[in-house]
């Protein structure tokens, strides 16, 4: 029997590997109700972009990639602890 093998586009393995970034510096924050806090605010804008965005959209796409991308770096700071250091982005 043969396994189902998904294969995603490049801009579905980028917003990935972005998600998963943002899971691994959000775990290097302090424990804590900010951490789980951002934790759940990640997860929310990923799938609020997973059921609003369409798949052919791939300028709103690439769009929030890069806005991700800086949200990313700021949260990757060592000062930078929960939403509130880096906000959530309005577009």
């Amino acid at each position: 029997m043969q396994a189902h093998v998904t294969r995603h586009s490049g801009l579905q393995r980028q917003v990935l590997s972005l998600y998963r970034d943002f899971i691994v510096a959000t775990r290097t924050k302090p424990e804590g109700p900010e951490r789980e806090a951002l934790l759940l605010h990640v997860r929310s804008k990923f799938k609020d972009g997973a059921t609003t965005l369409k798949r052919s959209n791939v300028e709103a796409i690439e769009r929030r990639l890069r806005d991700g991308k800086k949200q990313l770096a700021i949260l990757q700071l060592p000062g930078t602890e929960g939403i509130s250091s880096f906000g959530p982005s309005n577009k």
